[in-house]
Formats: C-alpha cells, sequence, structure tokens
C-alpha cells in the first residue's frame, strides 16, 4: 500500500536586521527590527518586523505586520496586512486586505482579486479588478 508523502518546506530567519539576498524555494517566515526582501520568495512569505521591505516578487501569499511596510514587488496571490504606515507598489495577484494609520495603492499595483481597506488615512490609486471595500478617516 502506498500512502502519499506530503514535504513541507519552511525556512526561518530572525534578527535585528534580516536581509534576503538570494532566492528562497519554500514558504519563508521572517521577523526582525528592519526586515528586507531583495530576492524572490517562491512560496508563501510571513513577516513581521519594524520596518519591512519587500524589493522582489513573492510566489504565493504575502503575511505581514509591522511599523512602517512596503511592498515593491509583484504578489502571485493574496497580500494581508497591518502597519503603521503601508505602501503597495506592484501587481497583486489574487485579493489584498489591508489597514493601517497611513494606506497607500499605487497606481501600479493592479490587484487581480478584490480589496478590503481600512486606515486612518487611505490612498488607492491601483486597479481593483474584483470588488472594492474600504473605511477610511480621509
Amino acid at each position: 500500500m502506498l500512502l502519499p508523502t506530503v514535504v513541507l518546506a519552511q525556512k526561518f530567519e530572525s534578527g535585528n536586521q534580516v536581509t534576503i539576498s538570494q532566492p528562497v524555494y519554500e514558504d519563508l517566515y521572517v521577523v526582525g527590527r528592519t526586515v528586507t526582501i531583495n530576492a524572490p520568495v517562491h512560496g508563501d512569505l510571513v513577516v513581521a518586523g519594524g520596518t519591512v521591505t519587500i524589493n522582489d516578487s513573492v510566489t504565493n501569499d504575502i503575511i505581514v505586520a509591522g511599523g512602517e511596510i512596503f511592498i515593491n514587488g509583484i504578489a502571485g496571490d493574496d497580500i494581508r496586512c497591518a502597519g503603521g504606515r503601508v505602501f503597495i507598489g506592484k501587481p497583486i495577484g489574487g485579493d489584498l486586505v489591508i489597514t493601517g494609520g497611513r494606506v497607500q495603492v499605487a497606481k501600479e499595483a493592479i490587484i487581480a482579486g478584490s480589496l478590503i481597506a481600512s486606515g486612518g488615512e487611505l490612498t488607492l490609486d491601483g486597479t481593483v479588478k474584483g470588488f472594492a471595500q474600504t473605511r477610511a478617516g480621509t
């Protein structure tokens, strides 16, 4: 009798300043005061940090929490994020669920799915192909 084999590939990184400069071919979990992703992640990306900057693509989901979040890379699927200041600058292959004190979705950010956004200050210059539900102070 043959049983299916499940292989779970995960990589964990932590530290005061964490920089990912080489491609990652598994799910990546990162915790740090300053986190910078400068190489593609071929899996999910889960990050918590004071300042989080994602400069390259993520094949699957991005889940991120931080004081300042800058997503400058393409997301292959959903993004879920919460932060004091959040910037989304590139296309998203799925949904965007976002909340923060100051949230900005740039013109280059094309959201293939739906948008659920809330924030004290919300700027939406991108395109949403699904439904959009927003709540903002300004």
